[in-house]
């Protein structure tokens, strides 16, 4: 009997679909027409079975076979289907802070709490400091090792603290961003595609962007990320473990991060859909959800902004908005036949 790996997961869109390699971290994008056909060939014996019966699909079969999508020697006793749920030993994947005077002196006095929540700090910085150096290895002291400190800046500080970094008893990362820009161009610029195991499984459970998160802007209020106005609590209220955990319980954090992809216009129909971190904060008019301002990516007619022949939504005939959702799809069937030939 021959099946996909459990690790090779398929996702369908609007206009074509995608075939995710979650071990490697690729994916292969895929006509819709041959998503029946992969659903069904446990049903063949063997790969030239399925080439036989589907002619018309052999370069494309031939193709995802060469690499290795294809498990040959399935059988479903020794190859079980995969746990999707989540498991994670922390109760939060990452706590971002704001380094300001009010976020350094929490830093300082609830490190202890910090590390017990998560693995990953991210600190956002606007200057070099000295002073969040010292808090930072005094609190670390050399230990605890399994806590990643991520310092998110311009390239100048990102430099500054990069020639710092033999000084540190922590382990470092960095990510380049210039967090000074007005909230609007992040629905552009953010990298938002990652195709690994656990952000497929967050996004068949959750919302990516937004599970087991947490922000911590710098005048002390507690969010999920820098784009939502959430008011979870503020960090003056808290006093030991619980008073962040609890955070995890309140409606507006559990509603949000419940909201998949799935739910959301235009993303529902979106092939990457499952491997999209994007941290915006859907809208909701009646019981659809919705984003005020366009992805970069139209799945319609599968061109990102830039790309020759890209189309806005509404070009398409795609309207989405707070008065509701419409979509032509003669319009773009039109539309893809001059771009695609279909």
């Amino acid at each position: 009997m021959i099946n996909l790996f459990e690790d090779i997961k398929i996702t369908k869109g609007y206009n074509r679909s995608i075939l995710l390699d979650l071990t490697k971290n690729d994916f292969e994008l895929i006509d819709n027409e041959l998503i029946q056909i992969l659903k069904d060939i446990s049903k063949h014996d063997n790969f030239e079975a399925i080439i036989k019966k589907h002619p018309n699909f052999k370069d494309e079969l031939n193709l995802l076979n060469s690499k290795n999508y294809f498990n040959t020697e399935y059988n479903p006793v020794l190859f079980p289907e995969i746990n999707t749920l989540i498991e994670n030993g922390f109760h939060f994947q990452s706590i971002t802070l704001e380094v300001s005077e009010i976020t350094l002196s929490f830093i300082e006095d609830y490190f202890e709490l910090l590390i017990h929540l998560t693995q990953n700090i991210y600190l956002i910085i606007n200057k070099f400091d000295n002073k969040l150096i010292n808090v930072l290895n005094n609190s670390f002291d050399g230990k605890n090792n399994h806590v990643r400190v991520i310092f998110c800046s311009d390239s100048k500080n990102i430099e500054l603290f990069q020639n710092e970094n033999s000084n540190f008893n922590f382990i470092t990362d960095y990510y380049e961003f210039n967090f000074s820009q007005e909230k609007n161009s992040y629905n552009k610029n953010w990298t938002s595609l990652i195709c690994n195991w656990f952000v497929y499984f967050e996004n068949i459970n959750y919302n990516s962007g937004f599970f087991e998160k947490l922000y911590i802007h710098k005048n002390g209020k507690i969010g999920i990320n820098h784009l939502d106005d959430l008011n979870l609590n503020d960090i003056k209220n808290v006093k030991n473990i619980d008073d962040l955990i609890k955070i995890k319980e309140e409606s507006d954090y559990k509603e949000l991060v419940s909201i998949k992809n799935d739910f959301i216009l235009i993303c529902k129909d979106c092939e990457f859909r499952h491997i999209c971190v994007d941290i915006k904060t859907p809208k909701k008019n009646n019981e659809n959800l919705y984003f005020k301002s366009e992805c970069n990516y139209n799945p319609y007619i599968s061109k990102w902004e830039g790309e020759e022949g890209y189309k806005t939504l509404a070009e398409c005939g795609v309207l989405s908005n707070e008065n509701g959702f419409s979509i032509d799809h003669d319009k773009i069937a039109e539309i893809n036949k001059v771009l695609w030939g279909e």
